[in-house]
């Protein structure tokens, strides 16, 4: 029925918005129904927080190496790119 009416045109774009937010509510049904995807999704939730922690980590290892980069990379000349300029 949904794909049916998803295929008549509509002018109105907030219908079809409306009806694709429906098909995902069929998906979170069967979350209820399966107790696999409850364990899932229940871990996928607890992981969430350790998430940032993960993401802080990859900053500062990033600041550091782009502050290593441009120390070490301060010379490099900007119209050939190359680190020693009398190879240009």
């Amino acid at each position: 029925m949904i794909v049916t009416a998803s295929l008549i045109p509509m002018d109105d774009s907030e219908m079809v918005l409306l009806a694709r937010l429906l098909r995902i509510f069929r998906v979170l049904r069967l979350v209820s129904m399966i107790p696999e995807l409850q364990m899932l999704l229940g871990a996928l939730v607890k992981s969430v927080p350790r998430m940032g922690y993960v993401v802080l980590l990859m900053f500062i290892i990033f600041y550091i190496y782009a502050a290593l980069g441009s120390f070490l990379f301060h010379n490099v000349d900007d119209f050939c790119g190359a680190i020693f300029p009398s190879r240009c």
